[in-house]
């Protein structure tokens, strides 16, 4: 048969399968794809204490970040031209960064496989593409998905459902409204756009491990000549290079439709590297270089960059980007440029992978309003497929925004389910609730302080043993926990006093308390790398002040994280200290933040 629905049915019955789809059991949410966003999202949901289905339809998790694709985690902090001091995305993602460190060698996405394993609330299901959305009126009720490798058909029912596939393909089968291609330059004001709307998107490349073809070098001349199927270089191709390795511009055309065909995407690519690598071999600068180099392998996975735009409430612009707007409702920040490529890719006879980009944009906030359907009641999304312009989405689009953008509506859903909630009520209501939790667990957010009532560090009064000259104790209480700018925000001991050095909070008079956070300093300027910061804690201790004695909370010798939650019997306590005797190779003790509930 020709028609999908009827070929199904037929492949059904060849394969002896039930046309029933058997069932995957009732969540609180469903979270539909495992890149970052979709991690981000369900791994937030999870510890805020809901029941998470994470479906996917890979073997591994971590989508572009995973082994099978290797795009590195970059966001506002690797942000070219200029690297933005102290403005890593800490949160879950660097948690995630921090964690590989304990194993060198491992990808993001096998790191996330141990953290989603840790969590009781969170179920994982690998290799189940969702094909289907079932409604009630304008609410999802559940999706179906098919097993990649069997055929078997699976519904999952929940109250809330995050579309994380990247694409959209949860909204479109649900009938969200969303945008595709370039907008046109008179539709949102923005000068970079093209004069008339357009279907084009950012071709997506093949990679691995961030690499795409790989080749080594011989000991004698190795002679290539481009397959005739791999002839597609334009006439007057010339690049500026100075190795022969992958580059991230070998990108089709995109005047075809990818998310239609995304089979023709990956043999125009192939096409494309083999094309290239004729280049590099015959007729480049570099043909000394490239005389005894072999063409080893290439991939066929492709890191995406583009498809549907889900709609909200609000559409993110490229103007906004430019001008560092601060939302009132802001849930996340990005950084990156409005990296948007070449429409052409490779058909570019001497381009270098660029349109219009800005080349440098201000530290940005994202809306809350940007993460949820503006006419699915009861539907979220993070990651690409968040609601903004073309423009926008080349600086939003990148990992360690997207992973923000995951914990931010991960934590939302759960909480607007507490409260019985749809996701736009929920943010018209509570909103503040929202960006004091997604403070409370580290997630950064330009613009907000601490205002958590029920932190009784707030009103404590700091002292310490020793501290360097531009800090304060009273700095861990300040209620932003990361340096910015010139302000410290963190108590940072004396360097010539030797560790192990205590900072201490005394309250106004005896609280009751069961839990203690700990936000400690990993050094969120760098690009993200598998290895610890001299300026971590690595060794420390917590105690309480109960009746006039010192009692212990916690004790950890080999500190590797960032952010460190401690509960504990409730106690009536009068004072907490907690005392470094630590670090990763760093004079100083150094702690942004303390907090105690």
């Amino acid at each position: 048969p020709d028609e999908a629905k009827d070929l199904t049915a037929f492949r059904d019955r060849l394969a002896g399968r039930s046309a029933v789809p058997r069932e995957g059991g009732r969540w609180d949410v469903v979270v539909v794809g495992a890149g970052p966003g979709g991690l981000g999202a369900a791994l937030a949901a999870a510890r805020t204490g809901v029941r998470v289905a994470l479906v996917h339809d890979r073997p591994e998790l971590g989508g572009n970040a995973s082994r099978e694709i290797g795009v590195a985690v970059g966001g506002a902090a690797e942000a070219w031209p200029n690297r933005r001091p102290n403005m890593r995305e800490s949160g879950l993602v660097e948690e995630a960064d921090l964690r590989r460190g304990r194993e060198p060698g491992k990808s993001f996405g096998e790191v996330f496989g141990q953290m989603a394993a840790a969590e009781t609330n969170l179920t994982v299901f690998s290799n189940e593409r969702v094909m289907e959305v079932g409604k009630d009126g304008a609410r999802i009720v559940s999706v179906t998905a098919r097993n990649t490798r069997t055929g078997v058909r699976t519904r999952f029912r929940a109250e809330t459902f995050v579309d994380c596939t990247g694409d959209g393909w949860v909204g479109f089968f649900a009938g969200a409204d969303f945008m595709r291609g370039r907008e046109a330059r008179a539709e949102f004001g923005e000068e970079e756009a093209p004069e008339t709307r357009d279907d084009l998107m950012m071709s997506g490349s093949i990679m691995q491990g961030h690499c795409g073809y790989r080749y080594a070098l011989r000991d004698n001349p190795v002679p290539y000549k481009t397959p005739a199927w791999a002839d597609v270089l334009p006439k007057g191709f010339t690049r500026r290079v100075k190795d022969l390795n992958f580059r991230w511009w070998l990108e089709h055309n995109g005047r075809f439709d990818e998310l239609a065909d995304l089979e023709r995407a990956r043999d125009e690519l192939v096409r494309i590297n083999f094309a290239y690598w004729g280049w590099l071999k015959n007729a480049s600068p570099l043909t000394n270089l490239a005389e005894k180099a072999e063409l080893v392998s290439l991939p066929h996975m492709i890191g995406r960059r583009e498809g549907m735009r889900l709609v909200g409430d609000y559409v993110l612009t490229g103007n906004d980007i430019k001008a560092g707007r601060i939302f009132e409702d802001a849930v996340a920040y990005g950084g990156w440029p409005m990296d948007t490529h070449d429409p052409l890719g490779i058909d570019n006879p001497m381009g270098d992978g660029y349109w219009k980009v800005h080349p440098g944009v201000p530290t940005y906030t994202i809306p809350y309003r940007s993460l949820y359907s503006r006419n699915i009641e009861n539907l979220f999304m993070a990651g690409r497929c968040l609601s903004a312009t073309h423009m926008a989405l080349g600086s939003t689009r990148v990992e360690g925004t997207i992973f923000g953008l995951g914990q931010a509506v991960g934590t939302a859903a759960a909480l607007a389910l507490r409260r019985g909630q749809t996701p736009r009520q929920y943010g018209k209501t509570h909103i503040r609730e929202l960006q004091q939790r997604l403070l409370r667990d580290d997630q950064y957010i330009p613009g907000l302080e601490n205002e958590d009532v029920a932190d009784f560090a707030r009103t404590a009064k700091a002292s310490a043993t020793s501290t360097a000259a531009g800090s304060r104790p009273d700095c861990v209480i300040d209620g932003v926990a990361r340096q910015v700018g010139d302000d410290m925000h963190g108590w940072v001991s004396d360097a010539a006093a030797k560790l192990p050095q205590t900072i201490r909070l005394d309250f106004p008079e005896p609280v009751e308390v069961s839990q203690v956070r700990l936000t400690f300093d990993s050094d969120l300027t760098p690009k993200r790398a598998p290895r610890y910061s001299p300026r971590l804690v690595r060794g420390y201790v917590v105690e309480g002040l109960a009746d006039g004695k010192w009692i212990p909370i916690a004790e950890d010798a080999e500190n590797f994280l960032r952010h460190r939650v401690h509960d504990f019997p409730r106690r009536r306590l009068s004072a907490v200290r907690v005392t470094v005797t630590a670090t990763w190779g760093g004079p100083s003790a150094r702690i942004f933040e303390i907090r105690v509930y």
